[in-house]
């Protein structure tokens, strides 16, 4: 066989399989790429994850923080007035002095403004005296995250 003929069989031969051999190296770098950007992305949306998480505890924690301090001024209220505020006087009984009854003995004025009333989702806690749980003592209720009194994220003070 002439040298040219099989330099030239050769050739046809061999290629295929230095280029395939190329191929598989192109593909084992992009198959690598495409897991660490996998990878990548199940990383960042983990750390969403858990950063919605720590949100939500920073906002129950607040809307337990909330209720605390409701639960100081009722007291105050109690002692200074002589009894809580009714359901219907509900908490702005802490910012202005109730004129329906009954009417405390004595008031001072626990909260500034109606701006304090809101939990962390930015609806209105609700307040009743005497509550369902425990009669003997008010309860604030948060609607939570969902905005919806009488779900399952409600938080109460009455646990």
């Amino acid at each position: 066989m002439k040298p040219v003929i099989k330099a030239l069989l050769i050739a046809s031969f061999c290629l295929p399989f230095v280029s395939c051999k190329n191929e598989d190296a192109k593909d084992g770098v992009q198959t690598k790429a495409a897991e660490e950007a996998k990878a990548a992305e199940e990383a960042k949306a983990a750390e969403e994850v858990k950063a919605a998480e720590e949100v939500k505890a920073a906002e129950e924690a607040t809307a337990a923080g909330d209720m605390a301090s409701f639960l100081g001024a009722l007291q105050a209220y109690k002692n200074i007035g002589g009894m809580y505020p009714s359901t219907s006087q509900g908490l702005e009984a802490l910012i202005k002095r109730p004129q329906s009854s009954p009417q405390p003995r004595d008031w001072v004025q626990a909260l500034e403004d109606e701006e304090a009333l809101l939990d962390p989702w930015d609806t209105k806690y609700k307040y009743k005296y005497p509550s369902s749980k425990d009669p003997s003592r008010p309860e604030i209720i948060s609607a939570g995250p969902d905005k919806q009194f009488g779900s399952e994220d409600d938080i109460s003070s009455q646990k």
